[in-house]
């Protein structure tokens, strides 16, 4: 039996007999996964422009957005050691083997630094070659649209070590924190003032300073639910590491408690992260690794156990945990080699090789979306 409408008259492009009126279509449309969503524009230039559409209706661009957010989302960020930038999967066949989904590219002579991801957008930072001047740059890898949308950002003699990039959802605006500290030895510097930028603003602005004399240890600004944490070394405190939050809409810190941690035999490392939409903080000793989970945002009692692995010194450096697919739970190195793939149901550990070709793994979540960087 013949098909009344062909893949050949596709190819064509000879309109198919309409079934569905265009507004049946358009309300169809936004439930569709993004990357569904990109191949479709290629199948017929009713649906490109139906596509193109909703990609410039902003309400649609939002309806969608909240859809991808209801969805479980296991995508890392990463950046290979040819400069393209993946996401991934959290399954050992992608830790293994990732495939490529966007490329970012950079004058040759300025170094691009990811600070952050939101709502599918990507935030990257393009510095002179001294680093004395920055600029700040929104990307979706999915549409591949850029747009340029801080001024630029002069230190005169200072020097950042972190950034913060988030969404603030009562102005809905997006914004750039840069901490700016006195001098280029780490040791011996401190804070002098936090620059914030709405992007798309002419201008850069000073918000008041968390606790001084501080360093912020977390290389970028860790982005939950409209706010942005750090975990920070205050020499003159007893508990010298503490961790602090930015809330975007009010630019205001507060600091918190890390979870105690009084049983550490030698040294130890340290590490603020998010794992399933919450804060985690977890420390690797010689004789075993724990982890934490803050179930309430910001707020310190509500840390939670989440393990404790004996082990004799687990090699990774600055940890980072994710949730697979399955349950398990993912223990990976920002640089490492491998990863350790814990399942808390019947206390089981196993090792899973990373790529050689991953450079780097961004603590940040990346849901594909259609938001336009040009519109923000």
């Amino acid at each position: 039996m013949a098909l009344p409408y062909s893949l050949l008259d596709l190819k064509n492009n000879i309109a198919p007999p309409r079934i569905l009126c265009n507004d049946l279509i358009a309300e169809i449309l936004p439930w569709l996964p993004v990357k569904s969503l990109v191949r479709f524009m290629c199948a017929s230039k009713s649906l490109r422009s139906l596509i193109k559409s909703l990609i410039s209706n902003p309400s649609l661009v939002k309806l969608q957005l909240e859809r991808s957010r209801s969805h479980v989302n296991a995508n890392l960020l990463c950046e290979m050691r040819d400069s393209l930038v993946h996401h991934i999967p959290l399954f050992r066949s992608s830790m293994e083997n990732p495939s490529s989904s966007a490329t970012l590219v950079v004058h040759p002579s300025h170094e691009h630094r990811i600070i952050g991801s939101c709502n599918g957008l990507i935030c990257y930072a393009i510095s002179s070659p001294s680093r004395e001047k920055y600029v700040f740059y929104l990307w979706n890898p999915v549409t591949g649209l850029t747009a340029k949308h801080s001024p630029p950002l002069l230190l005169h003699y200072h020097f950042v070590s972190t950034f913060g990039f988030g969404y603030d959802r009562l102005s809905d605006t997006y914004k750039v924190v840069v901490p700016i500290y006195s001098d280029h030895c780490i040791n011996s510097s401190f804070l002098v003032r936090v620059k914030v930028c709405n992007m798309g603003d002419a201008r850069w602005r000073n918000i008041q300073l968390p606790i001084t004399c501080l360093h912020l240890i977390t290389p970028y600004g860790l982005y939950l639910r409209g706010t942005l944490s750090w975990l920070t070394f205050h020499p003159s405190r007893e508990n010298q590491y503490l961790g602090i939050s930015l809330d975007l809409t009010n630019e205001t810190f507060t600091h918190f408690m890390l979870p105690p941690y009084h049983d550490v035999v030698g040294p130890m490392l340290e590490n603020l992260g998010t794992f399933n939409d919450s804060l985690s903080f977890s420390y690797n000793s010689m004789t075993h690794f724990v982890a934490w989970q803050m179930k309430e945002l910001g707020y310190q009692n509500s840390w939670t156990q989440l393990f404790r692995i004996e082990t004799n010194y687990l090699n990774i450096n600055s940890p980072m945990l994710r949730l697979t697919p399955n349950g398990g739970i993912l223990i990976m190195s920002k640089y490492g080699k491998y990863a350790l793939l814990y399942n808390q149901r019947d206390n089981q550990q196993e090792y899973v090789k990373i790529s050689a070709d991953i450079r780097h793994i961004f603590d940040m979540d990346y849901t594909p979306t259609l938001v336009s960087p040009c519109s923000s």
